[in-house]
């Protein structure tokens, strides 16, 4: 897997080659069914459908960079690359872009599923949803991490 990239206000955030463990991509449809009342089990449904949503998780580890991972600024130790993206969702977010390997695009909100290719797809741009390390005794070297993005228009 190539190193997934961040990249919000014209900086890209890379992550070091190996420290991201895993990207899962999971998309939810959202549908509301409502049966009639004394329809039976097969009479008349109705839906009420409250949308799609896609959450992108990265998870990994955080390790010392040999050199800066953003493209302004040096950010090479565990505790600045840990504070760069926990600032991601500070104040009134900015719109992130996230690039991995097969996170490249995503379905065009406006479209959807429209015909003939299925979907149109642009960027994936997202939010930040939650961000978290977890510490651990004897482990200076690596820092735990879990961050869940949120794809949407902005």
């Amino acid at each position: 897997m190539a190193a997934p990239t961040l990249a919000v206000n014209g900086i890209t955030f890379t992550f070091n080659e190996g420290d991201v463990d895993s990207v899962k991509s999971t998309v939810e449809a959202k549908p509301d069914p409502t049966e009639i009342s004394a329809t039976g089990p097969m009479g008349a449904q109705l839906y009420d459908f409250d949308g799609v949503l896609k959450r992108i998780v990265l998870s990994g580890k955080l390790t010392l960079a040999a050199s800066t991972r953003t493209s302004s600024g040096a950010v090479t130790s565990i505790l600045s690359q840990k504070q760069w993206l926990e600032s991601l969702g500070s104040g009134l977010q900015n719109i992130i872009t996230i690039t991995s390997t097969y996170e490249t695009q995503s379905v065009s909100q406006v479209t959807g599923a429209a015909s003939p290719n299925q979907a149109a797809f642009t960027s994936t741009l997202c939010m930040l949803e939650r961000f978290e390390v977890n510490e651990r005794a004897g482990d200076p070297l690596r820092l735990p991490f879990t961050m869940i993005l949120v794809v949407g228009n902005g």
